[in-house]
């Protein structure tokens, strides 16, 4: 598989989510981001970026049961961070909003650590040479 574009912008959507992090815990002042609910609104939409920009549907195209270890545990890491998402918004608690805030940091590693693996066991072809 190897990195792509794809993997590029999930980063920087991460380094945003770090970023949403720090100023949300750290109370940074900013106006958008004053509250855990805000914070946690924040980071399950830039979340919800990740995995559309991810486009993990090809993987899901199979039966579930087919699917690898590191896809299933996947899947259910965003299943906890939709509902930490939507608990994080209703609660707005500083709790559930780190809990989703080191889930959603990492399904991204997770993601990308799969992508440079898979990258780097896929055998290179040279073509026919003349």
């Amino acid at each position: 598989m190897g990195l792509t574009w794809r993997d590029a912008v999930t980063t920087v959507l991460a380094g945003a989510v770090a970023l949403v992090g720090l100023a949300v815990s750290g109370e940074w002042g900013w106006a958008v981001l004053g509250s855990y609910r805000m914070g946690s609104l924040a980071v399950g939409i830039l979340g919800i970026g990740m995995c559309f920009i991810a486009n993990p549907g090809k993987q899901m195209e199979q039966n579930m049961h087919e699917q690898d270890r590191g896809v299933k545990v996947l899947a259910v890491l965003g299943g906890v961070s939709f509902v930490l998402m939507i608990l994080g918004v209703i609660v707005s608690s500083e709790l559930l909003f780190m809990l989703l805030t080191i889930v959603t940091l990492a399904m991204w590693l997770m993601a990308t650590i799969r992508h440079t693996s898979a990258g780097a066991a896929r055998p290179v072809h040279h073509g026919s040479g003349a």
